[in-house]
């Protein structure tokens, strides 16, 4: 192979590896959400984690008189789990309209 063979074969290489490499992140899919709730349960705080996609760690929430409030950003439609440290946990999935829950009875209210 000649010199110009090469240098033309480079690039070409280096033209299809920039191209590939055009994604941006869809930065507007994240949301701020709200969650409150309650619990009889005699801790001090409730945890939560992110279910699927998995990742980010246990985050803990001070616990109240029995209520807690949740605020966070996380991207829409993201299943999360809360629970009391008493055996009361809540798997659902986070959106814009606040959402109110009561870990003991089970109930959610917020958007269907």
């Amino acid at each position: 192979m000649n010199k110009k063979t090469i240098i033309t074969a480079l690039l070409a290489l280096a033209a299809l590896t920039g191209q590939g490499q055009t994604f941006t992140p869809v930065v507007e899919d994240s949301i701020d959400f709200v969650i409150t709730g309650k619990t009889t349960a005699q801790t001090d705080s409730v945890a939560w984690f992110k279910v699927a996609p998995f990742g980010g760690g246990t985050m803990k929430v001070p616990l109240t008189g029995g209520q807690f409030r949740v605020t966070d950003r996380l991207p829409r439609h993201t299943f999360i789990q809360i629970g009391d440290n008493a055996g009361n946990d809540l798997r659902f999935i986070v959106e814009e309209t606040p959402t109110d829950i009561n870990l003991v009875t089970g109930e959610v209210s917020g958007s269907d």
